[in-house]
């Protein structure tokens, strides 16, 4: 069996990596989260933007929170993933402490 993951991996189709969050779509932390997160991973992503995923704040309400969507896929690599992961949390948790935070 043999496995691939990461943007593109298959016919050049973009595959989005979306992350859950449990908590309201403030408009602070999805900004927080894309210039933080969903930004600076589109350099590094061959993908090309297209369908419903990977545009810049692009969240999907849910009834238990949201999800946000604007990331290429980020499971490829288990450094990675991690390392989203806790960038994730640090900047939702930084974001919802601070009502005024907004990245510049």
């Amino acid at each position: 069996l043999r496995a691939i993951a990461g943007s593109g991996a298959k016919q050049n189709r973009p595959i989005g990596g979306h992350l859950h969050f449990n908590i309201p779509p403030y408009l602070n932390v999805i900004i927080a989260l894309d210039e933080y997160l969903g930004k600076p991973q589109l350099k590094y992503s061959p993908r090309n933007i297209s369908g419903r995923f990977g545009r810049p704040l692009d969240i999907q309400p849910k009834p238990w929170g949201f999800e946000y969507r604007s990331l290429p896929s980020w499971i490829c690599h288990p450094d990675l993933a991690y390392l989203v992961l806790v960038a994730a949390y640090c900047v939702v948790d930084t974001a919802r402490k601070d009502e005024l935070f907004v990245p510049t």
